[in-house]
């Protein structure tokens, strides 16, 4: 048995190995982004590459809809394009990804959906100044 785990070692480090194994890797891809359980296996190994695994766990356990709006959002989108119905993590951005990692007790704030996010980004996630946006709403709106 030790002697073909060897051999396979040796074949995947040549050209024509290397090419088979992308070959198998790109076959798997395919087949978990056609179900929504395969999509959804896939968003967490996303998340738990850049986020770690407790931001994932937590991704995981949240209800697929924006804190902010109430809107269902979609927590494993079937092409990148559907970004209007796509969850996204709301974090607090003192903090970098590598601070989520390296640290467990550290959670995101919530799952937004891609409108209410950038809304609260392009406000800096700044209070003042959506409390500003509600006054000038308030005293301007019909």
């Amino acid at each position: 048995m030790a002697f073909a785990v060897a051999r396979q070692e040796r074949y995947r480090r040549t050209k024509k190995g290397q090419l088979a194994y992308l070959r198998s890797c790109e076959k798997e891809m395919k087949k978990l982004r056609s179900t929504e359980e395969g999509r959804m296996v896939l968003r967490l190994r996303k998340i738990k590459c850049r986020w770690g695994q407790a931001v994932a766990d937590w991704y995981e356990k949240q209800k697929p809809m924006c804190k902010i709006c109430g809107k269902n959002v979609n927590k494993s989108p079937e092409n990148s394009k559907d970004k209007q119905d796509q969850a996204v993590i709301d974090h607090d951005h003192c903090y970098t990804a590598k601070d989520y990692r390296n640290n467990p007790k550290l959670k995101p704030r919530g799952l937004l959906c891609h409108q209410c996010n950038v809304g609260i980004g392009n406000f800096k996630d700044s209070i003042d100044r959506l409390l500003n946006a509600i006054l000038y709403l308030s005293r301007n709106s019909t």
